[in-house]
């Protein structure tokens, strides 16, 4: 597995004339809500994701729960943005990758999800698209971790390698499609 991980990273530095290579640490990860957070909107109602909730393709929600954050499973603990990005953890649905549309800005999801808050919209497609592409799709595989459901940890999460084109023509080709 180390073997593997090492040889795509020699692959992707050799190409980073045409790449800016990021690790998943420098993108904005959203932490769960704190217990303070929580206790002062655990009476507010919300919308709430899982994993379940989501498609591959074409990366649209397919329903939610809504109640109060007190009744909600515990695991809804993150509050989510319009343009966020939702990584689902676990592996068998990594490609399931959404962008959060404006129906659901400040709403709340799983932490079954890894949640990534770009700079703009553009931002979000690409990484979008760049996240469902077949080189992190593999490291997202080589990195789970768990027997009886595999998932990706946002500390191995970290540790992936993401190629950003430099080209500016390039960036624009990728969100348009």
């Amino acid at each position: 597995l180390q073997d593997l991980l090492t040889l795509q990273t020699i692959i992707l530095k050799k190409q980073s004339y045409k790449f800016d290579l990021v690790y998943g640490k420098e993108l904005n990860i959203i932490k769960p809500i704190n217990k303070k957070l929580y206790d002062e909107i655990k009476a507010k109602q919300f919308k709430y994701l899982e994993v379940k909730h989501t498609t591959k393709q074409p990366n649209l929600i397919k329903g939610f729960v809504e109640d109060v954050l007190i009744v909600l499973p515990s695991r809804a603990r993150q509050i989510i943005k319009e343009n966020d990005v939702i990584l689902p953890r676990p592996t068998p649905s990594t490609d399931k990758i959404v962008i959060i549309p404006e129906k659901y800005d400040n709403q709340v999801c799983s932490t079954g999800f890894i949640v990534i808050r770009p700079k703009d919209y553009d931002e979000t497609c690409l990484l979008t698209s760049i996240l469902k592409s077949n080189i992190i799709q593999k490291q997202l595989f080589y990195l789970q971790s768990g027997s009886i459901q595999p998932e990706i940890s946002p500390k191995d999460f970290e540790k992936i390698i993401i190629p950003i084109p430099k080209s500016k023509e390039e960036k624009e080709r990728i969100i348009n499609e």
